[in-house]
C-alpha cells in the first residue's frame, strides 16, 4: 500500500510540474500594460508664439501623427507660415515632415518650396527635396540639391544653410547660377 501511495503522489508530482512548464508566464509579463498610444490629428493647425505672444509659426497639416515609441510626429502635406523676428514673412510647403516631440528642429520632405513673402528676401523661391527648419536658431539647411530663384536669377547648388535672422545664404557645393542686369 505504501508503494500504492508513493506512486500516486510521484504522478501528482510529475503531473503538476508538467502543467505548470506548460505555457508559464511571469506575473510581470502578464500585467504589462501595452505602450501608450501616441496622437493622431486630420486637417490640424498647430500654432506657435513668441514670448510676448505674437504668432510666429502656423503649421496646417492634412494628418498628424505621433508614434508611440519614438515620440516623433509625422505630417503629411504641410504648408507652414513663418514669421521671423524682423517682420520678414516665408510660406513654406512639402508632401511630409516630422518632428520629435519637444524639439525645435521640424524637417520637411518631399517637393519642399520655401517662398520669401516679405523683407529683403521678398520674392526669392527655395525648392529642395528635404529642409530642415531650427525654429530656436531661425536657420533652414539641407545637404540635398537645391534651387534658389529670385527673378530673374536662378542658382544651383547641393546643401545650403540659410540664416533667417542674420539674412544670410551659404551655399555648400557645387554651385552653378545666372546673374543678368
Amino acid at each position: 500500500m505504501r508503494t500504492g501511495t508513493y506512486l500516486v503522489v510521484g504522478f501528482l508530482a510529475a503531473a503538476t510540474w508538467w502543467l505548470a512548464s506548460r505555457g508559464s508566464h511571469s506575473v510581470s509579463a502578464l500585467y504589462r500594460r501595452p505602450p501608450s498610444p501616441g496622437y493622431y490629428f486630420k486637417d490640424a493647425t498647430l500654432t506657435e508664439t513668441d514670448d510676448t505672444g505674437k504668432i510666429n509659426l502656423t503649421l496646417l497639416t492634412r494628418s498628424a501623427q505621433q508614434d508611440s515609441d519614438t515620440r516623433l510626429i509625422q505630417l503629411h502635406d504641410i504648408n507652414v507660415e513663418y514669421q521671423t523676428q524682423e517682420d520678414a514673412r516665408w510660406h513654406l510647403t512639402a508632401d511630409e515632415g516630422s518632428m520629435p516631440t519637444g524639439a525645435n528642429v521640424l524637417t520637411l520632405h518631399g517637393h519642399v518650396v520655401m517662398h520669401a513673402l516679405g523683407g529683403s528676401a521678398q520674392g526669392a523661391v527655395i525648392r529642395t527635396d528635404t529642409l530642415s527648419l531650427d525654429r530656436a536658431s531661425l536657420v533652414a539647411s539641407t545637404t540635398n540639391a537645391a534651387t534658389i530663384e529670385w527673378s530673374p536669377h536662378q542658382l544651383t547648388a547641393r546643401g545650403l544653410r540659410i540664416d533667417l535672422t542674420r539674412k544670410t545664404l551659404e551655399l555648400e557645393n557645387a554651385v552653378h547660377g545666372t546673374f543678368r542686369r
